[in-house]
């Protein structure tokens, strides 16, 4: 599955077919994600938008199924180190 992180969207969204097939239980104004993993980090997503995201761009094989929102986002820290080819993640949240 592939995911984009995206910066621009307040909530995370998920592709139909993906909820078809983690058959991903409905909440209020979506889906609920009970175990999303992202490196070692672990979130709950009550409450993902379901919208066709395997349109974004059709030359990627397999197309994006997940988009990571700011509602998850807000808590990590995720760092690009190009240099060394590596992404670093930090959890923010309260311990």
């Amino acid at each position: 599955m592939l995911t984009e992180f995206d910066t621009g969207a307040s909530r995370t969204n998920v592709d139909p077919q993906l909820v078809r097939e983690l058959a991903l239980p409905v909440a209020a104004h979506g889906v609920r994600i009970d175990s999303l993993s992202i490196g070692s980090l672990v979130f709950a997503v009550p409450s993902a938008k379901v919208v066709p995201k395997s349109g974004i761009d059709l030359a990627l094989t397999p197309p994006v199924q997940l988009a990571v929102g700011s509602d998850i986002l807000a808590q990590m820290v995720l760092t690009v180190d190009h240099a060394r080819g590596s992404i670093l993640l930090r959890d923010t949240r309260a311990r």
